[in-house]
This record gives structure tokens, sequence and C-alpha cells, in this order.
């Protein structure tokens, strides 16, 4: 499912029933790579158009039926074959943007 698509997924959660309380977040580090592509993998700095975009599928998810945001600063949350995941260094201006502008 792509992220542009939350509001479906939430859809579908609505109409099951659940012995627990079920929701979704927003991950920072696929929301980076969804709108940055390989560079948000390489974790490259990203474009204001690029913080612009993210800031507007934060607030579509949101809207949608989020729970809210997360993103990770450990160090120990890497990708599977070993880098630290996309959100892990130098991603402040992206923390910093509303979503709400």
């Amino acid at each position: 499912m792509e992220l542009g698509e939350l509001s479906d997924y939430l859809d579908a959660l609505s109409r099951r029933k659940f012995d627990i309380d079920v929701g979704a977040q927003l991950p920072h580090a696929a929301l980076r790579v969804f709108a940055m592509g390989e560079r948000g993998v390489d974790r490259e700095p990203a474009t204001s158009e690029d913080i612009a975009l993210m800031a507007r599928l934060a607030r579509e998810a949101i809207e949608a039926g989020a729970l809210g945001f997360s993103t990770s600063r450990t160090l120990n949350h890497r990708a599977s074959d070993g880098p630290p995941d996309a959100d892990a260094y130098g991603v402040e201006d992206e923390l910093m943007e509303s979503p709400w502008r």
C-alpha cells in the first residue's frame, strides 16, 4: 500500500472488529523516502520542495485519521542492510516545518 492510500487503509480498518485499539502513525523515515526517493534513502539533505511535499503529505495523513507523526533519533534503527534509517541525521529542518501552513 502506498503512503497516498492511508485513508483507504484506515477506512478498511474501521470496517473490522478488534479486541484492541488500532491506530496508525505516519513514520518520518517512510515519508522521507516516499517524498525524496533514493535521495531520502541516502540521507541527503531535503530541498525546500521536498520539505513542502512532506508537510503536505503529513497534513493529509492526519486529516485522513493518522494519530500522529513519529520519527527516530536513535542510531540503533537501521535498514536491513546496515545503514541508519533515513531519518537518522540532519533532518531538523524537516521536523520543524509545520504541515498546517
